[in-house]
């Protein structure tokens, strides 16, 4: 596969996953801050889902 192909469908794929990331943010997560009751609980619920997207494995075991 020639070099220049590899690195556009990379490219493109991080693209993908960046877009679905800052669309599943402002959709869900945002809407869903703005609903808590205070500050303290937005921060918390906030990190508490930052780390659970980061360290869960998206396919089961």
């Amino acid at each position: 596969m020639d070099e220049f192909v590899l690195a556009r469908v990379l490219h493109v794929l991080g693209v993908v996953l960046w877009i679905g990331g800052v669309a599943m943010v402002t959709t869900v997560l945002l809407p869903t801050l703005a609903r808590m009751q205070s500050p303290a609980e937005a921060m918390e619920f906030l990190l508490d889902s930052d780390n659970d997207l980061l360290h869960k494995p998206v396919l089961p075991h």
